[in-house]
């Protein structure tokens, strides 16, 4: 069955043709960045207009501190922490000054102010301390009196809670007056600014003509803080708990006398007939507005109200409707036009049985007729609960909840059609919208999925505030090092105390933006792999995830050998063998090694691996213990051989040394003394050739030699062979890496480029330019660092992206990859006896030519079967998995009887360009064997499809 016939077949599935491409992964590190700050949930929004920039100042949740207050200037889209933690609260801007209250450990819950400008001289950030010690003075009810001065309620813990205000200096913030002598305190709250100097509230003061929570004003002196209340007996009976501006009058809400209306201009009042305990500005209507029953009322009603008019019933019994009651939330109100939006439920007793249509959206006009159901959301008794109402020019913002979105942003012009769901954040049941917005110009700002949102009202236009202004600062991505499924790296990030600091990340193809998995203590030295787990070096020490698993210091080369870690310590030199358990193995060392480097190699798929030596600088070899470890040859008998760059190829180790007669060539070793041999000298004579970036590819060590040369082996003398010269077009080659079956990237600098990505497939022709990220002259690719690491710059491979750190000129130095096209690659492993398990082996499947499959391990005579499908997982017998999807479409690609020799074959790959990107996978069944199961399963092979 070809591969043709896998197409057609599931032709959906494969997606639009994909070349080779470089892009970037994500900007880790942006300036201005809202989520470099890690700050979600932002709430409490206020706008703070300093200068000509405009701002946002909120409250935000940050992993590390918890709530803290956090400002964002809107052009730029530039965050800044004003405080971390302590749950700051009433965010109030005065002049250039930002007050809130916020918790410390040292001094309880202060008045802070944040200088919006950074031009106050005792810095940005001052407390100011009321009550001194951990209780604190726990101030409340902050308001902007004028342009100068805070008022707000506080405990000093002398007078109790009072008056007082603050002009954002230590010696400014002081007490206004004591209105109850002694520590009981009046308690102001519910302040309300009239404007010209004046601020309403309520306070308590004990005697015979003041008598509980009353109606006070002040200008922001002693004197002139007077009582209000002139009605009987001086007294308003019970606390104002809302005021609003209907008109030119100042209405009052007590909670037991209704509405007062209040001239502010005489501070006269007079007692309105309005049977409500509900007043809210959101409600107000032009020169009218909306006030509300008691909700405990068996059958509560809503009104409109005007001055010098009567109010009108809207909604509640009546003598037509007796039975009839509306609950009205006019928090949840906004104006638009002639009419007013707000959240509602109608219902009525009938038979003695409530019947509710539910809480949704409402219009009115401030007529009966005109007061109707404007969209019933949620059909039936349901309910949408309209919440956090907000006009944004000709529409209504809000948000809203139903079944299939959750709760999310909705948007009304005030008819039925034009009620809809404008955006869902979240998709699925998951509620996407956070809470109530703020307006600024043409746009609306809000929290949506956790993050800062801005929208103009359109679907297109609501997206999260992301600005990218240049120059960006870098994350400086270094240490790539791959797991089966996901690559690691380190790079810059912000630490919980607002420092720079080196972050272990991780990302996935499947999954495009990386996710920090570890803060560390400092750079990583070294970062490797072993399966899933990845280990690095930190501060304190050799760390798997976020902790530490080997105390110390000085760690180098960290390199898996099989399941186990091998590593050196400088100081002293000293080579361990950590079985990631128990502690680990010394296995050697030496007092002194000045110029050591070291580097290990693994000896096919044993467990045994070579190494240069700290005590002679020659080539060692180790099972893995201490009796085990010793050394293979003294490569230079009069000097040090100085072993370097070992990189493990086929069941071998090539490496490059220097034997004291032909300076520093390309060797080879399979362990004993008589298999390691000089593979070529390079540069006749004493010279040195200096092989360098091992890298192996289908059978090939491909290298660098004789400063600028690329250079490919098949481990003898005859097959090493000069692939090109780079020299006459490119220089300092480095970062060799192969990728898939066919291809080797390494980074190099020619002078029409700069530092990019290059790419070879073993030819000179077929070496060449593959990415040009910064264009022009510009280096796209990070500096390499000293290449002896083999850690500091490098590529890390997964399934078919390679990934680096780049820098386009735009978004500073941040992680990317590059795309190889077609590409095979080899999965989990099969299943066998204890002795054999088959091997299956894939080129890269690419179109108009012939894929080459090879089979070993093969039991003698025995049947296989090659399968290919989707990428799927299913257990076929003990401990062997069928790493194919027996669901979707699967075909026998390969069919035979195993002779005694490895099998290879060759599978057509049709000259089609639908086939380019389709994933598949293959895998190789053998039977009848002596496996338990009787049945061998070979390595999964996963592949892409393309050119």
């Amino acid at each position: 069955m070809s591969l043709r016939s896998i197409v057609v077949s599931v032709a959906f599935l494969a997606p639009s043709a994909l070349a080779q491409e470089v892009q970037l992964l994500e900007d880790l590190h942006q300036a201005g960045d809202f989520e470099s700050l890690r700050v979600s949930f932002p709430r409490d929004f206020v706008r703070v207009d300093v200068g000509p920039a405009t701002s946002l100042c909120y409250i935000a949740y940050e992993a590390g501190y918890g709530w803290g207050a956090y400002e964002t200037t809107l052009a730029s889209g530039i965050t800044r922490a004003i405080f971390r933690g302590g749950e700051p609260s009433e965010l109030t801007q005065v002049g250039d000054l930002l007050f809130f209250a916020a918790s410390s450990l040292a001094n309880g819950r202060e008045l802070w102010s944040f200088d919006l400008t950074g031009r106050r001289r005792t810095g940005e950030l001052v407390l100011h301390e009321l009550r001194p010690g951990i209780q604190g003075s726990d101030p409340r009810d902050l308001v902007a009196h004028d342009a100068t001065t805070l008022l707000f309620a506080a405990d000093d813990g002398i007078v109790g809670r009072e008056l007082w205000r603050s002009d954002g200096t230590v010696a400014g913030t002081r007490l206004v007056v004591d209105l109850e002598p002694g520590p009981r305190g009046s308690e102001p709250s519910e302040f309300y600014v009239v404007g010209g100097g004046r601020t309403y509230f309520s306070a308590s003061r004990q005697g015979t003509t003041v008598l509980g929570p009353s109606l006070w004003r002040t200008d922001g002196t002693a004197n002139g803080t007077q009582f209000s209340g002139t009605l009987t007996n001086n007294n308003l009976a019970d606390s104002p708990v809302d005021m609003t501006q209907v008109g030119s009058e100042y209405w009052v809400l007590g909670r037991n006398q209704g509405v007062i209306r209040v001239d502010t201009r005489s501070d006269t009042h007079d007692l309105l007939d309005i049977p409500a305990d509900r007043l809210h500005e959101e409600a107000r209507l032009g020169s009218a507005i909306l006030v509300a029953q008691d909700r405990t009322s068996l059958l509560p009603s809503v009104w409109f109200a005007a001055t010098n008019s009567s109010p009108v019933l809207l909604r509640g019994p009546s003598a037509s409707e007796p039975n009839v009651g509306f609950d009205a939330q006019l928090e949840h109100a906004a104006s638009l036009g002639s009419s007013l939006l707000f959240a509602g439920r109608g219902f009525e007793i009938r038979n003695s049985q409530y019947q509710s249509q539910g809480e949704e959206l409402w219009i009115t006009d401030g007529t009966k007729a005109g007061t109707t159901l404007l969209r019933d959301i949620v059909a039936g008794d349901g309910s949408s609960a309209p919440r956090d109402l907000v006009r944004l020019g000709t529409r209504v913002l809000f948000s809203a909840w139903d079944p299939q979105h959750g709760r999310e942003l909705w948007v009304s012009d005030g008819t039925i059609a034009g009620t809809q769901l404008l955006r869902d954040l979240s998709t699925g049941m998951a509620s996407g919208m956070d809470g109530r917005g703020i307006v600024i110009g043409n746009e609306m700002f809000f929290s949506g999925n956790g993050a800062l949102y801005r929208t103009d009202g359109t679907a297109a236009g609501t997206k999260s505030v992301r600005a990218i202004p240049p120059p960006n600062p870098d994350a400086s991505p270094d240490y790539f090092a791959a797991t089966p499924t996901s690559v690691c790296f380190v790079a810059t990030s912000r630490n919980a105390n607002d420092t720079i600091v080196r972050e272990l990340h991780r990302a996935s193809p499947q999954r495009n933006g990386p996710h920090v998995v570890q803060r560390i203590a400092g750079d990583a030295s070294f970062v490797c792999t072993i399966g899933e787990s990845v280990y690095s070096v930190q501060a304190g020490g050799i760390a798997e995830g976020d902790s530490v698993q080997v105390a110390g210091a000085d760690f180098e080369h960290l390199t898996p050998i099989g399941q186990d870690l091998v590593y050196a310590t400088e100081s002293p030199a000293r080579v361990y063998r950590w079985d990631r358990s128990g502690a680990p193995v010394l296995l050697l060392s030496a007092t002194s090694a000045p110029g050591w480097v070291p580097n290990f190699a693994r000896l096919g798929e044993t467990s045994r691996f070579v190494f240069a030596g700290p005590s002679d600088g020659e080539l060692w070899i180790s099972d893995g213990t201490a009796a085990g470890t010793q050394r293979v040859l003294d490569v230079d008998p009069v000097g040090e051989s100085e072993p370097r760059w070992m990189t493990s190829f086929e069941s071998r180790v090539v490496f490059s040394a220097d034997d004291g007669t032909s300076g520093r060539e390309l060797w080879i070793t399979d362990g004993s003394a008589a298999g390691t041999i000089r593979v070529a000298d390079l540069a006749m004579g004493a010279g040195s050739s200096d092989p360098r970036g091992f890298a192996v590819q289908h059978g090939l060590v491909f290298f660098f030699a004789n400063g600028d040369e690329l250079w490919k082996s098949d481990g003898t003398t005859s097959g090493t062979q000069l692939v090109t010269d780079l020299q006459a077009s490119t220089v300092d080659p480095s970062g060799l890496t192969a990728v898939g079956t066919r291809h080797v990237l390494f980074r190099a600098q020619d002078p029409q480029s700069g530092v990019e990505l290059f790419v070879s497939d073993g030819t000179a022709n077929g070496t060449r330019l593959a990415a040009d990220i910064r264009a022009g002259s510009g280096d796209g690719l990070a500096e390499s660092g000293s290449e002896l690491t083999r850690y500091r710059w490098s590529f890390a491979v997964v399934e078919d992206r390679v990934y680096f750190g780049a820098d386009d000129g735009t978004h500073g130095e941040e992680p990317w990859f590059w795309t190889n096209g077609a590409t095979a690659w080899t999965g989990e492993a099969g299943c066998g006896t204890t002795t054999r398990v088959p091997v299956l082996r894939a080129q890269d499947p690419v179109l108009a030519s012939a894929q080459e499959l090879r089979y070993e391990q093969i039991l003698v005579g025995a049947l296989g079967v090659t399968v290919v499908g989707f990428r799927g997982a299913s257990m076929v017998g003990s401990g062997c998995v069928y790493r194919i999807d027996p669901w979707k479409p699967w075909f026998v690609l390969d069919a035979w009887q195993q002779g005694s020799a490895p099998r290879t074959t060759q599978v057509p790959i049709p000259n089609d360009s639908s086939l380019a990107g389709l994933r598949l996978t293959m895998q190789t069944l053998v039977a009848p064997t002596d496996a338990p199961n009787g049945l061998d399963l070979s390595n999964a092979i996963h592949e892409v499809i393309g050119r």
